[in-house]
């Protein structure tokens, strides 16, 4: 009480305030001991050093006692009140295992521009505490905006988004990844892969493709563009462009001719869906019963349905050699009300299976 009435009448009394703390400290009020050596930062009369001193053994009282809130609270301090003041709060920290400890370890080992050694930190806190991930991702993010262990903190990220269940964030990381560091690559993609395995995801399966063009691999990037079209329908124009560049590294590519083709439907865009079905039957004649279906499918949604059915009917009639199921695929066309250009292949087409009918 009487340090109270010393401090209240010359609150620059650093000497007041060191009294002051030590009789809370005694009394084992720990905050209002910390509150009390925290002011002396702004008394002239105090050393800032003689301050970081006995602010580190309320510290360490602090946690001791379990009161992780006072003993962060403290420890924060030190690095803007004095130089070494990160180093001192570190030998505080030591060992301390515990989740706040180890996120305050990571902060203060970036203010030494270690960021390596916070990403490590950080890394195994994300492997050994689960509710401390998204407080482990949030001092990734701020590694990463520090522009401090790029490669390294955007990699242990995507780990943390990934047990975090957030797929969108993971791939973010990995994305800036793959595109900042051309040395981490190959793990970029076993990351993403492994990501594909946890939860099949769009737009995982849409990097993965792009990473498949990259290593000219066309059967990857249309393995990839397929998952991720049934995955979801609304990425059609992604996957169409995907599969554009895949013809990019084989035009003779059966089964991206095939997957384009499915696409090319999926958006009534016929002229271009039979062209390439047509494509990828010429080179795998296996396809003709398959290409078929998907048309015969598709037939009844289209405003081109006289298109379609002009193409079922050419493929039953060139590759299946089924002329009496291309009849019916050529009468079906002609009776769907096709534009005037068609009629006359259609009705030459009937006319040619019904003579190799008989």
């Amino acid at each position: 009480e009487r340090f109270d009435l010393i401090v209240n009448e010359r609150a620059d009394f650093g000497a007041g305030y060191r009294g002051r703390a030590l009789c809370l400290f005694e009394l084992e009020r720990i905050p209002e001991a910390a509150d009390s050596h925290l002011r002396r930062f702004r008394c002239r009369d105090d050393h800032p050093g003689s301050v970081a001193t006995d602010l580190e053994q309320i510290a360490r009282a602090a946690l001791d006692k379990n009161d992780i809130e006072t003993g962060t609270r403290v420890l924060e301090q030190l690095p803007d009140q004095v130089s070494d003041g990160a180093e001192r709060a570190i030998k505080v920290i030591g060992d301390d295992d515990r989740a706040p400890m180890l996120i305050l370890r990571s902060r203060l080992l970036l203010h030494l521009n270690r960021a390596g050694d916070a990403v490590r930190t950080l890394v195994e806190l994300v492997r050994t505490d689960e509710k401390s991930r998204p407080q482990a991702a949030k001092a990734l993010e701020a590694i990463i905006e520090s522009g401090q262990a790029r490669p390294e903190a955007d990699f242990a990220l995507s780990q943390a988004h990934e047990a975090l269940d957030s797929t969108p964030n993971a791939l973010a990381a990995l994305v800036r990844l793959y595109e900042d560091d051309i040395t981490s690559k190959e793990n970029v993609v076993r990351a993403a892969q492994q990501l594909v395995v946890k939860a099949d995801d769009a737009e995982v399966r849409l990097f993965l493709g792009r990473v498949c063009i990259d290593m000219r691999d066309a059967n990857g990037a249309t393995e990839h563009a397929v998952h991720a079209r049934r995955l979801r329908p609304g990425a059609r124009r992604e996957c169409v462009a995907l599969l554009r560049r895949a013809l990019e590294l084989d035009a003779y590519n059966p089964g991206t001719h095939f997957a384009i083709a499915e696409a090319y439907l999926a958006g009534d865009q016929a002229d271009d869906a039979v062209r390439h079905l047509r494509s990828s039957v010429e080179v795998e004649r296996s396809r003709a019963r398959e290409a078929i279906r998907v048309l015969e499918e598709a037939a009844p949604r289209s405003k081109n349905q006289g298109l379609i059915w002009l193409a079922v009917g050419t493929t039953y009639a060139d590759f299946v050699k089924d002329h009496k199921s291309a009849v019916q695929s050529y009468t079906n066309g002609l009776e769907s009300s096709p534009p005037e250009e068609l009629h006359v292949p259609l009705l030459l087409g009937r006319g040619d299976s019904y003579a190799k009918l008989k």
